[in-house]
């Protein structure tokens, strides 16, 4: 089969990777990574198997073994999308296919080629995943592979693995910003096509068009809200027109290959109201207050501590959240007011994406300026070329 036209990357790039990767797993003592499948919240689930194989994307369900020594296995569904995958990347060429969507007996089998009976193995998913605490991976695989392996110590992997994952590099960060590329375009869909009479559903076409045509993957997260008040979006657009005096606040967290950057853009169908106006100058200020701030060696309990201290002296609250990280999915570290983000740090090459919430001291209104930034040795960068703005049309 003939190369397919896909972005790649580096075979050093892997090198580097799988070093970082088994340093840490000698450090506890595992032989094996497992990596499972699982294609929820838009292919963010199973950041760790893309992390090791480049394969994912467009909802292709993947898993990955990983051993402390040796080639690693890349399982996909279908024997049909095997040579698809061979294809598409050169890291891994033991790619095999489930039998009849059976992944814990596929997982189990690529196992027992790398580990013995004893083995201790990590799993990536077990528990702890950010947002999903109960963990990503299905009772039936756990069960599988430890009826495979009865002998065998099945521990943890999801902090091993992100911790490595949140340091990005050179590579992972231009691909970051290809992605925010694209979301670019989704923002400039956004003014160039919310005008009363146009429906929620019609916008959103448009949004995932120009995605699409920029070189973005699917599927991605556009969240949108509209309204006279709102104060959250939603993850679907309804049917309803748009309507002079309507506010769209529009947060788009897509991907080119697999990593995410964000676009989010406020816009208001005639002159805001001064409460949506104040609130959106607040965070805006906040947003240039912490990006200066956003430096190597700083916690991030001190950028949500400036983040609060901020909107308190606004008359607002600072509510929901300050921003999280980005990458392949599942990153951290998650912001929330009076938090210290589980103790982290702020370090080089993480990428973040940065959005102070402005909320109304009572709650019922909301907004936020917002944009993707990668941390370097003398701070901040923000990667998005859109003026950040209060958009009026």
């Amino acid at each position: 089969m003939e190369p397919v036209a896909l972005p790649r990357l580096s075979l050093a790039e892997r090198d580097r990777r799988y070093v970082a990767v088994r340093a840490a797993m000698a450090e506890i003592g595992l032989d094996c990574i497992v990596a499972p499948q699982n294609t929820g919240e838009w292919d963010a689930r199973q950041p760790d198997v893309r992390y090791l194989t480049t394969i994912g994307g467009g909802g292709t369900a993947a898993a990955a073994v990983f051993p402390a020594r040796g080639e690693p296995t890349a399982i996909v569904r279908e024997p049909r999308r095997v040579d698809f995958w061979r294809a598409a990347q050169g890291w891994v060429a033991d790619i095999r296919a489930t039998r009849e969507g059976s992944w814990g007996e596929a997982m189990a089998s690529a196992l027992s080629d790398h580990c013995g009976g004893r083995a201790r193995v990590g799993i990536a998913g077990l528990e702890g995943v950010l947002r999903f605490p109960d963990g990503t991976v299905s009772s039936g695989e756990l069960h599988a592979l430890r009826q495979a392996f009865p002998e065998a110590a099945f521990v943890d992997a999801t902090g091993l693995m992100h911790d490595i994952r949140q340091v990005k590099s050179a590579e992972e960060i231009a691909l970051i910003e290809r992605a925010q590329a694209c979301a670019d375009t989704i923002g400039a869909a956004v003014f160039q096509y919310a005008r009363a009479g146009v429906s929620e559903h019609a916008l959103y076409a448009e949004m995932m068009a120009a995605h699409i045509r920029s070189g973005g993957e699917v599927p991605a997260m556009l969240l949108v809200g509209i309204g006279k008040a709102p104060s959250q979006t939603f993850l679907m657009p309804t049917f309803r027109a748009l309507e002079q005096g309507d506010i769209l606040i529009c947060e788009s967290e897509i991907k080119h290959a697999g990593y995410m950057a964000q676009s989010i853009e406020a816009v208001s169908l005639g002159p805001p109201g001064a409460d949506y106006a104040r609130m959106f100058e607040a965070s805006l200020d906040c947003f240039e207050m912490l990006l200066e701030a956003f430096r190597p060696g700083v916690p991030y309990a001190e950028l949500i501590r400036l983040w609060g201290a901020h909107m308190e002296a606004a008359g607002l609250r600072a509510a929901p959240t300050m921003g999280h990280g980005l990458g392949l999915g599942q990153d951290g570290p998650t912001t929330r007011p009076g938090g210290d983000a589980r103790g982290r740090t702020v370090e080089v090459g993480h990428c973040f994406i940065l959005k102070p919430w402005a909320t109304s001291a009572d709650g019922a209104r909301a907004i936020r300026a917002g944009n993707t930034i990668v941390v370097e040795e003398n701070g901040a960068r923000r990667l998005g070329r859109l003026a950040m703005e209060f958009r009026v049309v």
